[in-house]
């Protein structure tokens, strides 16, 4: 193959080019990777950082002279960049170990399929380099799709962060009524977050994990403990005494300094108790959890807490371990609600999660209930709540009054004519 790179390697594995210049050296390498970008050259870059001395220096350029036409590289400041065609990826093995066998170093690597300029993959490239220090990996690599979603999610988490700085009305909390199944009251609600930038609808399944990926999730979990109580107050004050309002707690969330404390100066301003919210945690946090995790929920309980376990039957959490948990209430996932109550498995699933929880003394609340079916079977195994689309979507504040009125009315006027 002939030669696309202009580049004369040096001995020591430094560029020679002009006046040997290291910030020349690095604007030619970036005009090369927008060349080969325009000419649609399959094309991977790497960015290392850490304990790489001369002779670090000296090997990789050792290896890189071993495919001078198709592989090229240049040092800019603590980092070391490296382009190369796709397919080399595997030939440049002994790179990979030199990073793998350092003492403190770390490569990100991104491919280009779908990037325009050296900007876009290099950023690409940086987004692997974080996510393997973050990670404690010597290397990450983004394949095309997984590099060109990384740069998606990293300029929404962007816009996340300016939207929360700015206290814009972007981000909202919304209420799902969670009720009694057998006599359709209701007995609290969930908090969901919602973000809408520029009127575009983002679901929590997407920015929820970003936000946890640049350090944004606490603030989001602060808003809405705050929303939340503020909910709860404004409820009160029109004649709805809610019993709670749900607020789910990501892992990290928990590790962002002193949450408890947090939570309860957020009641104690709202002048409410802590047994006004209910702390939903998910079963994989369980399962993974180890003593500091129980010592974490065990306070959480002491300060006055009602404990609740999300997506129960998703997680790897044994009996045992759920036994340990200070929960009060266990959340049946909606896998196993939505194909009720045809489905032979998902009766038996529900059945027998049912019979042990209530063994266990705990509450129980089927999520995702959509039917009315479904609803009466649940009722029928004596699943005590439901949560889901039958009873009501997540909804504004001022919505959610309307609701609660609206939904006691009804239940007042069906156990009217049951007595008469």
């Amino acid at each position: 193959m002939k030669s696309r790179f202009s580049h004369i390697l040096a001995q020591d594995g430094h560029w020679q080019h002009g006046s040997g210049n290291d910030g020349d050296d690095y604007t030619r390498l970036m005009t090369e990777i927008d060349f080969l970008l325009e000419n649609e050259f399959p094309l991977g870059v790497a960015l290392m950082v850490g304990e790489m001395d001369e002779r670090f220096h000296r090997e990789v350029g050792r290896i890189v002279g071993d495919h001078a036409n198709e592989v090229s590289w240049v040092v800019s400041g603590p980092f070391i960049v490296v382009m190369f065609h796709q397919r080399l990826f595997g030939k440049l093995q002994s790179i990979w170990l030199l990073i793998a066998d350092s003492v403190d170093a770390a490569c990100g690597v991104a491919f280009s399929d779908g990037f325009g300029n050296h900007t876009e993959i290099l950023h690409a490239a940086r987004i692997a380099l974080q996510r393997a220090m973050a990670q404690s990996l010597n290397l990450l690599v983004l394949r095309p799709e997984e590099a060109a979603l990384a740069v998606a999610d990293h300029a929404i988490g962007a816009t996340m962060k300016k939207s929360l700085a700015a206290g814009s009305g972007d981000f909202q909390a919304y209420f799902q009524p969670q009720v009694f199944i057998n006599s359709g009251l209701p007995c609290g609600a969930e908090a969901l977050a919602r973000w809408r930038p520029d009127d575009t609808d983002i679901p929590p399944s997407r920015f929820i994990p970003i936000a946890e990926e640049v350090g944004l999730i606490g603030a989001i979990g602060e808003m809405m403990f705050v929303r939340s109580a503020r909910a709860i107050k404004v409820m009160r004050r029109s004649g709805i005494e809610i019993p709670y309002i749900a607020v789910n707690v990501s892992p990290l969330q928990r590790r962002q300094g002193n949450l408890i404390k947090s939570i309860l100066e957020i009641l104690r301003d709202e002048k409410l108790s802590p047994s006004d919210i209910e702390i939903e945690i998910t079963e994989s946090l369980v399962g993974n959890g180890g003593e500091e995790f129980l010592r974490w929920l065990a306070d959480l309980s002491s300060a006055g807490f009602h404990i609740a376990v999300d997506d129960f039957g998703t997680g790897a959490s044994s009996l045992a371990r759920i036994c340990e948990v200070p929960a009060h209430k266990i959340k049946l996932d909606r896998n196993f609600i939505g194909s009720l109550p045809h489905d032979v498995s998902a009766r038996a699933v529900c059945r027998s999660a049912l019979d042990m929880l209530h063994s266990l003394g705990k509450k129980s609340l089927a999520e995702g209930v959509e039917l009315a079916a479904q609803a009466t079977y649940l009722g029928a195994l004596d699943c005590a709540m439901g949560q889901g689309f039958y009873w009501g979507r997540p909804m504004a504040e001022g919505e959610l009054i309307n609701w609660w009125k609206g939904a006691r009315t009804e239940c007042a006027i069906l156990e009217a004519g049951l007595t008469t």
